[in-house]
């Protein structure tokens, strides 16, 4: 069972959400003696934009060491073991799809906040997207 969070987020009302989706894929595993597992993919802009200059990489790591550290320090206080959690560089949608094929994901459990069309129309609406391409079950869970 895998829930996909953003500890980045800087509204309390999605972080919040984030924290409900670890708690019920940690009382929900339990219960179906499944595997918790976290997937977290964040997408650094600069790659795609600037070509291989010196010092890129060292940015690109510590974006990557910067993502690491929010999602250790937000899973603080729940279950998942540290061998369950995927941080994943890229997009989200082909990132997640690809990490529930290779880990045999039986549900997956994602969030999904209510959205004026105004907000839809710039945001996009990500839950829909996962819920296309998905492979497996999907539990959604609103705020």
């Amino acid at each position: 069972m895998v829930a996909a969070v953003d500890p980045l987020h800087r509204n309390s009302e999605e972080s919040n959400l984030d924290h409900k989706l670890l708690s019920t894929i940690e009382f929900l595993s339990k219960q179906l003696s499944l595997s918790a597992l976290v997937f977290h993919a964040y997408l650094p802009l600069l790659s795609s934009f600037i070509p291989e200059i010196e010092g890129t990489q060292e940015f690109l790591l510590g974006i990557k060491k910067r993502h690491e550290k929010i999602l250790m320090d937000f899973l603080a206080g729940h279950t998942i073991e540290p061998t369950n959690i995927k941080i994943s560089k890229g997009e989200l949608v082909p990132g997640l799809t690809d990490y529930i094929e290779a880990s045999a994901t039986s549900i997956l459990v994602i969030g999904a906040l209510s959205r004026n069309i105004l907000e839809r129309a710039i945001i996009g609406d990500t839950a829909e997207q996962i819920l296309e391409g998905c492979p497996c079950d999907v539990l959604v869970l609103k705020s």
